[in-house]
């Protein structure tokens, strides 16, 4: 059986076994008119930071991270010329994301597929002559 405890805030409600062996009988309200399409972009092209796909990433410990990285990518995707990305200045933003998230390994478990790697390669190479040296002369 259950027992119910009321606050001025709050309503605790506390359940049994058997309470949990029974189908519940409540209901979730329907979606209102103004949330049944939204994605990761509002109606208005802004990003929807609340939008469950996004998890927790835009509100955790490492949020401000999240959101500069995610929001550069979005906007380096919306140039119109596209051989003018912008992907490449998201990098640091990156790498200062995943530097955060290294901090928090419980809640940001590091990669399955093993040892970070250079993520260099995923990004598009800057434009102009700015090859890196060693530092030999050849």
């Amino acid at each position: 059986m259950e027992s119910l405890q009321v606050t001025k805030k709050d309503k605790v409600i506390f359940c049994t076994k058997a309470n949990h062996e029974v189908p519940s009988k409540y209901e979730l309200p329907a979606p209102l008119a103004s949330e049944e399409k939204r994605g990761v972009l509002l109606p208005n092209g802004e990003l929807n930071w609340t939008c469950p796909c996004l998890g927790g990433l835009p509100y955790g410990p490492c949020g401000f991270e999240f959101r500069e990285f995610f929001g550069c990518i979005h906007k380096a995707q919306e140039s119109e010329d596209p051989d003018k990305s912008r992907t490449q200045e998201c990098f640091p933003k990156f790498a200062a994301m995943k530097e955060c998230f290294s901090h928090f390994p419980k809640l940001y478990p590091p990669d399955e597929d093993g040892p970070e790697t250079d993520l260099g390669d995923q990004f598009p190479k800057p434009s102009g002559d700015q090859t890196a040296t060693d530092g030999k002369a050849e």
